[in-house]
């Protein structure tokens, strides 16, 4: 008999980890298709951006052929996000030392001062060339060489029948008076040129590396075009995650953590009447996120497209200013604030916001759970990983679930790991899409 869900955490105190496949059903693009979409949005919005875009798109094929991977399947939207924000930062990295020459594209399109330099060189020229035709003329001789006058001149060279000058006489005229005004270009002085400084300032641009500005405006609209896409309005796109948010509450532990960045659960408590805890006024005020009993805890472990982070003012009690989030309105307030979301997998251990303190919540709540149920989770994300093997081998008792339809083609060997699993009970495969697993909860 097939296995289900619903047979499957009946009984255990069940702990939920939602990944990019568990949103897909309510319309939002997957890792690889929601490049493409951010991609056309972006070149929409800000065409003079499709440069620097398209570049990091065709580096990251670029090293999926390298590394014998398919570079036609597309590139992963967190990978793309963290390469442009590395570009952002290369000359702050901590082996920038180490990196004598990026790519002469890297350069190029972050080349913010490219107007300003042809505008410098196009004066310079224009100085260069009055100063030369200058002193052309200020070494030409002032007096007629060999003691012939531009009468004599004329006279050689009419038709009029006066006597002309021998040709040995003519010859020897201009190649005194070349001499003299070759003399005289000589003798010039140029310490008086008042293009100096502009040559200095040329030379300098030209030497000058770009500071990333053109990657960290990509990135910028990149993610607010993120926060509109994850950001779902109407409430018959997430009928499917209604099984998944009413079993929760009706347990007396809990927790949902997910690692999108979308409103999808949110929404769906909106349709039953309930408040997840967010643990975000904990956060705020330095207290500890912990995952709640009787009260169904949601810990976006990446942010969220509708979090904003700023920092509060020092106050007598509170002296030093701390960050805090606060909520946006992605679908008014696109482009107005920089959404707290993280990606990538160097800068998911990032001590700026709230997400090293939602992790070790998630840490915390997986310690009350002896059964996890992952939902379309690719395990790319090491720092989570380390978290499920921890608790996995804490406890022979613990189990866990996959839910995904195509986990067994993955090439992530924590993955297959996980599958080998199943032999011993340890681990389960649900090879169903979410909405049909999570129909099985009613």
């Amino acid at each position: 008999m097939k296995a289900s869900l619903k047979g499957l955490v009946s009984g255990k105190q069940t702990a939920f980890l939602l990944g990019a496949g568990a949103s897909i059903p309510a319309g939002i693009p997957g890792s690889f298709s929601m490049t493409r979409v951010l991609q056309e949005q972006v070149i929409k919005r800000r065409p003079s951006l499709s440069h620097p875009l398209r570049f990091v798109i065709g580096g990251l094929q670029f090293q999926a052929g390298v590394s014998n991977k398919n570079p036609l399947e597309g590139i992963d939207v967190e990978d793309l996000l963290s390469a442009i924000n590395l570009l952002a930062d290369r000359h702050s990295l901590e082996a920038a030392p180490f990196i004598a020459q990026w790519h002469q594209m890297v350069e190029r399109l972050d080349d913010s001062t490219a107007d300003a330099r042809r505008n410098v060189l196009e004066e310079l020229f224009a100085q260069l060339t009055q100063e030369i035709m200058g002193m052309i003329a200020e070494a030409a001789p002032r007096r007629p060489p060999y003691g012939i006058g531009t009468a004599d001149l004329r006279r050689a060279l009419s038709s009029d029948g006066s006597p002309r000058l021998s040709a040995r006489d003519l010859e020897r005229y201009v190649s005194e008076w070349l001499m003299s005004w070759a003399k005289g270009l000589r003798d010039q002085r140029t310490s008086h040129w008042e293009h100096a400084a502009l040559a200095s300032e040329a030379i300098e641009s030209v030497s000058r590396q770009g500071e990333g500005e053109i990657y960290r405006e990509l990135a910028a609209e990149m993610t607010s075009a993120l926060a509109g896409v994850a950001w779902v309005t109407e409430p018959a796109a997430v009928q499917y995650l209604l099984p998944l948010v009413n079993y929760a509450q009706r347990q007396p532990f809990q927790m949902i953590a997910t690692l999108n960045y979308d409103n999808t659960v949110e929404l769906c408590c909106q349709q039953l009447g309930s408040k997840p805890y967010r643990g975000l006024k904990d956060w705020s005020e330095g207290k500890p996120i912990e995952a709640q009993r009787e009260r169904l805890s949601l810990l976006k472990l990446h942010g969220s497209v509708d979090w904003s982070l700023t920092q509060s003012r020092p106050t007598s009690d509170s002296p030093l200013p701390m960050p805090r989030i606060s909520i946006a309105q992605p679908a008014s307030e696109r482009g107005r604030y920089d959404p707290a979301i993280i990606f990538g997998g160097r800068n998911k251990l990032t001590a700026s916001g709230p997400f090293l303190e939602l992790l070790a919540g998630f840490g915390r709540g997986l310690e009350q759970a002896n059964h996890l149920v992952v939902i379309g989770y690719s395990f790319r994300d090491d720092h989570v990983n380390q978290l499920i093997i921890r608790w996995l081998n804490a406890k022979t008792e613990r189990n866990l679930t996959i839910v995904d339809p195509g986990v067994e083609q993955s090439e992530v060997e924590f993955c297959r790991r996980l599958l080998s699993l199943r032999s011993s009970g340890r681990a389960t495969l649900l090879a169903e899409q979410a909405q049909d697993a999570l129909g099985t909860l009613l």
